[in-house]
């Protein structure tokens, strides 16, 4: 199982850094309504990436992350790193956390 971890942990850097955001809707803890975080479906854009999954599902487990709600609603389309993100393994399929999620803005961390 530690071989697993270490794996996945090594594996976040795969990934890229090129995320460009399609939907975002909020996360609630399992039979509640009380709200934990936000999930942010997410596109894989870095053409130097050796992963091939076109989306992926990111659940930031923080409830007052450090995008604006203003820019949270218009989020799609837009570029956005992830502070560290998380791979791991639920039910033999792969989840994706982070602690908090930012908005790109143009000319930042262009490659």
């Amino acid at each position: 199982m530690q071989q697993t971890k270490q794996f996945l942990e090594a594996s976040t850097t795969l990934l890229g850094q090129k995320f460009i955001a399609i939907s975002v809707e909020d996360s609630v803890k399992y039979n509640s309504s009380e709200k934990d975080g936000i999930k942010l479906m997410v596109s894989l854009q870095d053409e130097n990436s050796v992963v091939f999954l076109d989306l992926i599902q990111v659940k930031v487990r923080n409830i007052s992350p450090s995008i604006s709600e203003n820019d949270l609603n218009n989020i799609k389309g837009k570029r956005i790193n992830f502070k560290n993100l998380k791979i791991g393994i639920y039910n033999s399929q792969l989840t994706f956390s982070a602690e908090d999620v930012f908005l790109i803005k143009k000319g930042e961390n262009d490659k």
